[in-house]
């Protein structure tokens, strides 16, 4: 069955005070849960770089005790191994309690039926998360080690996007006067257009720049959930691996950080047209991941030393590698978890593009067909000052 027009599959909301005054408790408790699977995924990152996976060798429980029930003291004031492990387990626990409340929450308060289904999804991602772990301490199985590590971050990237959908943002954005500030898209003459055709024209040309930046930030998702997969495969690479594989992996996952630092680069450049809700996640991915360009620098000089170009310095002639050293578990963990964070505002920003673009390309439907049909045909750009005020900004066509 053919779709509806887009201008009939998104409504657009007059009254904008029922948005500010709409209850955001599904969404704080999504920000919750993502606030405790970070650290989850920090914890995890500290069991792989410490080898301290197989220090409760069993599962569910821990040496024989109910999880929960298991003596704090000798928990807290036990041996490191023990303490990382035991707490991995307990706080992804407690992730899964915050989305068994959530899909709960769902079901007792007016929620729309996708966002239902959407809880319902990331509580079978923190189930599967959990029961792989489970399987990984029981059967020591490298390859479910790497899947395991690899769906954590998927989940934080789950929970960020979900966020979007539970929020007022996702609303407001499908209001007329977000992007109008009263009346530029929705008719009539505004400051700096002096036509419906004007209009339509320069919402046209804030579109593609928002088309452009959603492509950017799919490759920028795509290519650092690659690095992810790479980087786990190095962490948990068999000591029978050749060094020639070793090698491939490093060399494969470098490529790729620097495909991820050019696409992050192109869409900085991109993001030209400000729009409430994009700047920010836009400003927070570039730098995150240069930030974790200098990671995996420090990274491969803390566990394999610099590289040989630089044997005749003396500050690489005076380093010493020193396994498992406080420094040297720091900075591979936050490697890991700062990973992870590029991939969940990714996923944001990608979430926001996407129902940014959807919600304007309704708006802008929904003017005159003959206004339509004159914009298509006139390939001419509009010179707009002030351009289109967004929020308490002013888009100005690119």
């Amino acid at each position: 069955m053919a779709k509806p027009p887009i201008e009939k599959r998104v409504k657009p909301i007059d009254d904008t005070s029922t948005v500010g005054r709409e209850s955001q408790f599904l969404n704080r408790l999504v920000w919750l849960t993502a606030a405790t699977v970070f650290p989850l995924i920090w914890a995890g990152g500290l069991v792989t770089t410490t080898k301290a996976g197989m220090a409760v060798p069993d599962w569910p429980g821990t040496y024989g005790y109910n999880m929960f029930l298991y003596p704090w003291t000798t928990w807290f004031f036990g041996p490191w191994d023990l303490f990382i492990e035991h707490g991995h387990r307990l706080l992804g626990s407690l992730a899964g309690i915050w989305c068994l409340l959530l899909v709960g929450a769902t079901w007792v308060r007016p929620t729309p039926k996708s966002v239902r289904i959407l809880a319902l999804g990331g509580l079978a991602l923190v189930v599967l998360q959990g029961i792989m772990g489970g399987v990984r301490v029981l059967n020591v199985d490298r390859e479910i080690a790497r899947i395991h590590g690899c769906l954590g971050p998927a989940f934080f990237a789950y929970l960020l996007g979900l966020s979007v959908v539970t929020s007022r943002w996702w609303k407001a954005v499908a209001i007329p006067t977000f992007w109008t500030n009263g009346s530029g898209l929705t008719g009539g003459e505004t400051a700096g257009f002096h036509s419906q055709a004007e209009i339509v024209r320069a919402g046209r040309l804030v579109l593609a720049r928002l088309k452009a930046q959603r492509f950017l930030t799919m490759v920028v998702l795509c290519l650092a959930y690659g690095q992810l997969v790479l980087g786990a495969s190095i962490r948990h690479i068999s000591e029978a691996a050749e060094p020639s594989y070793f090698r491939a992996i490093v060399w494969f996952h470098v490529t790729g950080a620097i495909c991820t630092a050019g696409a992050a680069i192109a869409l900085w450049v991109a993001a030209r047209c400000p729009t409430p809700g994009l700047s920010m996640p836009r400003w927070i991915l570039v730098g995150l991941v240069g930030l974790q360009i200098c990671l995996g620098l420090g990274t491969w000089v803390m566990k394999y030393n610099f590289p040989d170009w630089f044997a005749g310095y003396a500050f690489a002639q005076a380093h010493r590698i020193v396994s498992d050293d406080f420094y040297q578990v720091q900075i591979v963990t936050a490697h890991v978890a700062v990973g992870s964070l590029i991939l969940g505002v990714a996923a944001l920003l990608l979430t926001r593009l996407w129902r940014a673009e959807f919600c304007l390309q309704a708006i802008v439907a929904k003017f005159p067909l003959e206004v339509q049909r004159e914009t298509s045909s006139d390939r001419s750009t509009v010179q707009v000052s002030p351009g289109i005020a967004v929020g308490s900004e002013k888009l100005t066509p690119c």
